[in-house]
Formats: structure tokens, C-alpha cells, sequence
């Protein structure tokens, strides 16, 4: 391992064999909570959870096994082969078709939460869409540049191969496929933490909830850790450095298969922050920090009123169950206008 390739691949398969680990048992905790434990979401939802996480897994599980072939071949066989660096920069690039697919696959499932916590507003994701058909174009024109130039590489260092991507043509592609995909997932990482965050801040005004907890699962739910090592990817890649492409792009790999899995797992175990009772009664209760919504929140006991009405005689005072405040508690929240009036009875005589 003299070569600065050489060592990159062996931190490479060290780093993604770890990760890879992790999402394994994140993996099977999922499979048992959507499978075993269907509480929190309904039976289609858990099998089309279920189906997406294990595309998902297998993706990472072969870019996985295709990083530890290379450092199997290219780190145990002939140092002086001629055909080395060819060859592993047709394996390399292979691996990127298949990291490519398990990017879409990550970003798509955080197009999702962002439209589904934003209350299933469209207008959401088309920048992100746009973005994604943008980065899935470029892509393809990068890999079929990539193919079309390794067969003329030619010696024995693999840091050549390294280098394939960094230089010459292919730079200005991979810069594009780069920030194509440091913006998207920066931007949907920012639409769903400043919803949740916000989620987190009405719901301390009403109940008593840990701040430790609500802010990990921000962390988790958003996406932030995925899009900060993208923006390190980014700079990385940018200045030249041979450790983006050489253990970056793996390491990336592993976490987009990890982040989408935590989202469902903390969504299938019941502990995300927000679910569809709580979007319902964040809109009740948003009056309390945006007043135009026609909400209002009960403060205290509204005295029972008294109406004239149908079948009942004048003066005489409702019941209990025709009271429209007569079933509230003094934290009830109701969604719709302010109740009319209590309309006194007539006096006697």
C-alpha cells in the first residue's frame, strides 16, 4: 500500500464496511418494526415501506461488496500489471451506477417527507424535481464520459484512476453532478427541519416536551447529517482532493442508505414528531401563532348558556349535552368560527 490510491481504497473499505454495519442493524430494526410490529402505520404503507427499504439496502449492500472486491483485487494482485488502473476504473465507475441509483433512491424518499409534512403541498417539490432531472442528465452524460476514456488509461497506479475524475473532462461534469446534489438535499433538509422545528416549538407551548429528544430526532428526520457531508463532498471535490472521490463517494453510499432508514424506523416506531393527528392539530393550534387562521383555542370553562330553541319552554334553561361548550375542557382546541352568542331566555311575565 505505497501508492496514496492504495491507501485511499484501504480507508475506503474500512470506513464503508463499518457503516455498512450500522445499516444493517438499522436495517433489521426496521424490517421487524414494519413487519412484526405493524402499530403505527397501516398494512399497505408498511409493505411499500418495507419494499423501498429493501431496494434501498441491497443497493448499498452491493456498492458495498463491489468496494471490497476492489480492495481484495487491487490491493492483494500484481502491483506492476500495466492494466490495473484500467481496470479499476471501469470497477469504479460501475460502483458509481450503482451509488447514482441509491442517491435517487435517498432523495426521493426526502421529496416525500418534505411534501407530506409540508401538508402535501406540490409547489414544495418542484424545485427539488427539477433539480433531480437535472442531476439525473448530467449524471449519465458523466458515466458514459467515464466509459468511454478508461479504456485509455494505461499503467500500474490506481491513483491514476483516482484522477480520471478529477481532471480533464470529466471535472466540470462532476462539479455539475455535485452541487446539483449538495442543493437538492440541502434544500430539503431546510423545508423539513423549519417545519419540524416549528411543529416542536407549538407543541412546547402546549405540552412539557424534552428538548434533547425533539432536537435528535429533527437531526434525524431532516436529513442535516447527509446534507452536511455532502457539502463536505462538495468542497472536497472542488479543490481536488483524491479522498473525495476516493472515500467520499463510498462513504456517502452507506449514509444514503442509513438516513432514509432512520426516517421510516422513527416513523414506524411512532416517535417521529410529526404524524397526521399532529399536522391536523397543528393547524387547530396555529392560531395561537398566526392569528389570520379562523381557529380559536377554548382558555376556560365557558358558563352554560342559556337558549330559546325547539321543545323547549321559555326561559327555561338547555341541558348539559345542548350546550355547544358544555364538553369542553379548559385546553380544548375547536377548528372553525367563534360559537354565537348564548341567547338568554325570555323573562317571565
Amino acid at each position: 500500500m505505497g501508492s496514496p490510491g492504495e491507501r485511499l481504497l484501504a480507508i475506503s473499505v474500512i470506513v464503508t464496511s463499518w457503516l455498512h454495519g450500522i445499516l444493517t442493524v438499522i436495517f433489521a430494526l426496521a424490517v421487524y418494526l414494519l413487519w412484526f410490529r405493524r402499530k403505527h402505520v397501516s398494512s399497505k404503507r408498511s409493505l411499500l415501506a418495507l419494499g423501498f427499504l429493501t431496494m434501498l439496502y441491497l443497493n448499498c449492500l452491493v456498492s458495498w461488496g463491489v468496494n471490497v472486491t476492489e480492495g481484495i483485487l487491487f490491493l492483494t494482485g500484481n502491483p506492476d500489471d500495466e492494466g490495473r488502473a484500467r481496470k479499476f476504473s471501469v470497477f469504479a465507475l460501475s460502483n458509481l451506477l450503482i451509488e447514482g441509483l441509491t442517491f435517487s433512491m435517498a432523495d426521493a424518499l426526502l421529496v416525500w417527507r418534505a411534501w407530506a409534512i409540508c401538508d402535501r403541498d406540490y409547489r414544495v417539490i418542484i424545485f427539488p424535481c427539477l433539480n433531480i432531472a437535472a442531476l439525473t442528465a448530467t449524471s449519465t452524460m458523466y458515466l458514459v464520459l467515464g466509459f468511454k476514456d478508461a479504456p485509455n488509461v494505461v499503467g500500474s497506479d490506481i491513483t491514476i484512476a483516482f484522477d480520471l475524475g478529477l481532471t480533464g473532462k470529466m471535472r466540470p461534469l462532476g462539479i455539475c453532478v455535485i452541487v446539483l446534489s449538495t442543493v437538492t438535499n440541502v434544500f430539503l433538509t431546510s423545508v423539513i427541519a423549519v417545519k419540524l422545528v416549528m411543529h416542536q416549538r407549538l407543541m412546547r407551548s402546549v405540552h412539557a416536551v424534552s428538548h434533547i429528544r425533539n432536537e435528535t430526532i429533527v437531526i434525524i428526520q431532516s436529513g442535516a447529517i447527509y446534507s452536511l457531508v455532502f457539502i463536505v463532498y462538495m468542497i472536497l471535490f472542488i479543490t481536488g482532493r483524491r479522498v473525495a472521490v476516493g472515500v467520499m463517494t463510498h462513504t456517502l453510499v452507506q449514509l444514503a442508505g442509513i438516513v432514509p432508514t432512520l426516517i421510516i424506523v422513527t416513523i414506524s416506531a411512532g416517535i417521529a414528531p410529526i404524524t397526521t393527528k399532529d399536522l391536523h392539530r397543528s393547524r387547530r393550534m396555529s392560531s395561537i401563532f398566526v392569528p389570520h387562521l379562523k381557529t380559536w383555542v377554548v382558555t376556560e370553562a365557558a358558563p352554560e348558556p342559556t337558549r330559546t330553541g325547539q321543545g323547549l319552554e321559555d326561559g327555561e334553561p338547555s341541558s348539559p349535552s345542548s350546550s355547544p361548550s358544555s364538553e369542553l375542557s379548559p385546553t380544548d382546541t375547536v377548528q372553525g368560527p367563534l360559537p354565537p352568542s348564548p341567547v338568554k331566555g325570555k323573562s317571565d311575565g
